[in-house]
């Protein structure tokens, strides 16, 4: 053999890695969590022959497309967190309705805290009406008002221009009942039932200008009414004389708007039951605690299956959210955040070459911070 040369070895055939290196196996989160409970629920669940929620089916499964194992991190909380995984990014899925959540907050505050800086108003309203046994119909129901709603938001700010325009941001959630319900969404007495109770947040900015000269009465009136219409187009009830039905909240300071914002997708700690003498007052439970209690209860699976099954199909092709205007402001506060930023950076640089290299490391570091 020739000085200076090297046997010739095959190349080893390169293989990614597979679910069995990394701990524990592909469905972690089918075994160790509620994902897989729920995905036996809703098994069976069609519409033109098709699983209707095929993303959420393959959700925790191994991501061969990323060629890496699968990663578990250890929380400060004490919790998992699993990477490499397929993510189906619904707000119902167990393990993606956090982060879900977590994004739209963020994104909502942002564009809240800027109506507030410019010396607006927010509003944040809840609009109940009498439970239905159909899931389905009360989905409807809210579905139709939050499309609605964004209408007339836009029209009470028609004649402004830019910025004084009003924003809003609707969403339909439900939680699911602890105890039963005697009386039908109309009012008349049935064998008392369990049920989803659906209801709709909505969370509307009104800029400084609008609020000078039109006030926020007129408009809480119009949705209120219009709150009445829908409920009485669809055949139901709900006792708004009083407030019951239809709730108003300011957030005047950040605080208060942070609260109402998560509030928004945290249902667990809204109100599930109408506050009415006929109703039973309590909480309710959101998907995650039904979904405990049905693994650990028979009666309770019993109870709830039939329940978080009509929640998905209701919801399957209709629009969760709907909003108006804030992407616009979302831009604002961002243009505003940098301006701020600058300002910080040239404080404490000298040097218009230093002062540029200092801004542009900032938002990289910024930008690279997790969370």
């Amino acid at each position: 053999m020739p000085k200076n040369t090297k046997p010739y070895n095959a190349p080893r055939a390169q293989t990614r890695p597979q679910p069995s290196e990394a701990l524990g196996n592909t469905w972690l989160t089918d075994s160790s969590g509620l994902l897989g409970l729920l995905k036996g629920v809703l098994h069976g669940i069609k519409k033109n022959d098709k699983d209707i929620y095929k993303g959420l089916q393959q959700c925790g499964h191994w991501d061969s497309y990323n060629g890496r194992a699968i990663q578990y991190t250890g929380m400060k909380d004490g919790t998992i967190s699993v990477s490499c995984v397929k993510r189906c990014d619904s707000p119902d899925c167990p393990v993606c309705q956090r982060s879900v959540a977590s994004r739209k907050s963020k994104r909502l505050s942002k564009a809240f805290q800027e109506n507030r800086a410019r010396g607006g108003e927010v509003l944040f309203i809840t609009a109940t009406s009498r439970p239905f046994r159909d899931t389905r119909d009360s989905i409807a129901l809210v579905q139709d008002f939050n499309g609605l709603a964004m209408k007339t938001v836009n029209n009470y700010t028609r004649r402004y221009d830019g910025d004084d325009k009003a924003i809003a941001y609707a969403t339909v959630e439900g939680t699911y009942s602890r105890g039963k319900c005697s009386k039908d969404h109309d009012g008349s007495r049935v064998s008392a039932f369990y049920y989803v109770h659906t209801h709709a947040h909505l969370l509307v900015g009104i800029p400084e200008r609008v609020v000078a000269e039109r006030g926020t009465k007129d408009l809480v009136e119009k949705l209120k009414a219009l709150w009445v219409r829908t409920v009485r187009k669809h055949g139901a009830y709900s006792k708004t004389t009083d407030g019951t039905g239809f709730r108003v909240d300011y957030a005047d300071n950040a605080d208060k708007l942070t609260s109402y914002v998560n509030k928004v997708f945290d249902t667990s700690a809204l109100t599930a039951e109408l506050t009415l003498g006929h109703t039973k007052n309590g909480k309710g439970y959101n998907l995650p605690q039904v979904l405990s209690l049905m693994s650990s209860d028979s009666r309770m699976y019993g109870r709830y299956r039939g329940l978080v099954r009509a929640w998905f199909e209701g919801m399957y092709g209709r629009r969760r959210n709907r909003e108006y205007g804030i992407n616009r402001y979302v831009e604002l506060f961002e243009i505003r955040q940098h301006r701020y930023i600058e300002d910080y950076v040239r404080k404490r640089t000298t040097g218009r070459q230093d002062y540029q290299v200092a801004v542009q490391q900032h938002i990289q570091v910024t930008r690279d911070k997790p969370g």
